[in-house]
């Protein structure tokens, strides 16, 4: 994963991050206004493909976002695993303030599987595509080590743009409401920590990713079919 050369205008930086944030953001508005949630799926892919664009993809492929071959997939696996179980125990711990505070998210989008079963298996695989994929190179493979403090700041500067990357991230969210925002938000910062202090390879944060959004789906699809009952 390439870091951002220390005189990068920051006007520069900020017109790549809109960039890549642009078609996302499109699209989020478009689900919102039309109630067809495939259109924040759509809004992903096109963002991801701005990064790799911006990111030279046409001469590096998709090393320069982190999506170099590991040396082990084996260890990437587990690394990845052990990320996704870190991200519950944190939102476990912080997740009853979080909704006492600024209330539950909002999982309307997801309530029809509790008619439509079958609907779980599309909601997996959209975990595991657009949302692994396609946020985790977004959110953590672009925008993470683009901030423009990071190589200014050393190890500060991380801790900047793990915030920031966070927060960005959470707001991506906010069509579950303030706490399923914030809530992501949390889940976020535990991925792009376990980004940074490892070897910095995507394919960690992506297993996490779809580890932790298929899990949650399950266990959102046993409340809802236990609660029809």
């Amino acid at each position: 994963m390439q870091d951002v050369p220390p005189r990068t205008p920051a006007t520069r930086i900020l017109a790549s991050w809109l960039l890549v944030l642009l078609p996302l953001v499109a699209s989020l508005e478009l689900a919102r206004l039309t109630h067809h949630t495939l259109f924040g799926p759509i809004g992903v892919v096109a963002s991801a493909g701005v990064a790799w664009w911006l990111e030279g993809g046409q001469a590096t492929g998709w090393s320069g976002l982190g999506l170099a071959r590991p040396a082990s997939w084996l260890r990437v696996a587990i690394e990845g695993a052990l990320l996704a179980i870190a991200a519950g125990v944190v939102l476990a711990l912080v997740g009853g303030i979080v909704t006492a505070k600024f209330g539950a998210p909002d999982l309307r989008p997801f309530m029809s599987m509790r008619e439509h079963p079958a609907e779980l298996a599309g909601w997996i695989a959209i975990a595991w595509t657009t949302a692994a994929f396609g946020e985790e190179i977004v959110f953590r493979g672009y925008l993470l080590p683009h901030m423009s403090p990071v190589r200014r700041l050393g190890r500060a500067g991380w801790a900047v743009g793990i915030v920031l990357s966070s927060a960005l991230f959470g707001l991506a969210h906010s069509y579950q409401g303030p706490g399923g925002g914030i809530a992501s938000g949390v889940v976020g910062a535990v991925f792009a920590t376990g980004l940074v202090i490892g070897s910095r390879s995507l394919w960690r944060t992506i297993i996490a990713h779809g580890l932790f959004d298929t899990v949650s789906l399950i266990l959102l699809f046993l409340t809802l079919r236990q609660a029809s009952h």
